[in-house]
């Protein structure tokens, strides 16, 4: 039995889910309040939905941003914390990570992923199918004119994809429907992962 716990709390609605065997239980909170929920609490209830206890779990998947800030670093620290009471490995991504492998495994495109930041600022990555191959940051007239140079046919993912696609006309933009880095999809990239991503020791939040 092979059993992967995922923590997605980048994101508004914070994720939690397992995977059993292939078989995934869990998913985002129904409510934005559960972000002030005890996250110990989330996990243990989707660990008793799969059948597992806490020392069943062979890999623990984190969203380590970019996105809140503090909620992000509460599931990296709360990460850290099981991954050393239970020796287990992390494997560490990023939102613009996870949505850009599952827009691409959709579209088969290379995708510009975008994420909201404070004070107006956001986080663009491309991703080109095997990992983020760049990334730019600062307000969105700034980050346009730091992809100027881009053409060609891209993806887009992310809340404020409308606003990146208005920003780079010199782009053939495919809209997707990814507007937040999924849980479960968190899960099924690190189950992917080569072992280079797979850390044994601390890790850290996205330096925003």
């Amino acid at each position: 039995m092979t059993v992967v716990l995922g923590l997605e709390t980048s994101s508004r609605l914070p994720g939690v889910a397992v995977s059993r065997d292939g078989t995934i239980f869990g998913g985002p909170a129904e409510e934005p309040a559960a972000r002030g929920t005890d996250l110990g609490a989330l996990v243990e209830r989707v660990l008793g939905a799969a059948g597992v206890m806490p020392r069943d779990i062979d890999l623990i998947a984190v969203d380590i941003g970019p996105g809140g800030l503090n909620a992000v670093r509460s599931g990296v620290s709360f990460a850290n914390g099981l991954a050393l009471s239970l020796n287990r490995p992390i494997v560490p991504l990023t939102s613009l990570e996870i949505m850009g492998w599952r827009a691409f495994a959709e579209t088969g495109m290379p995708v510009l992923c975008i994420r909201g930041a404070t004070e107006g600022q956001v986080w663009v990555g491309a991703y080109d199918g095997s990992g983020i191959v760049r990334t730019e940051s600062g307000s969105l007239d700034a980050v346009s004119r730091a992809l100027a140079d881009l053409g060609g046919r891209f993806a887009i993912a992310g809340k404020l994809k409308d606003s990146l696609q208005r920003s780079l006309p010199g782009i053939d933009a495919l809209m997707t429907d990814i507007d937040v880095p999924a849980v479960h999809d968190l899960i099924a990239f690190a189950a992917r992962a080569p072992e280079d991503r797979i850390v044994s020791g601390p890790i850290s939040a996205f330096q925003q």
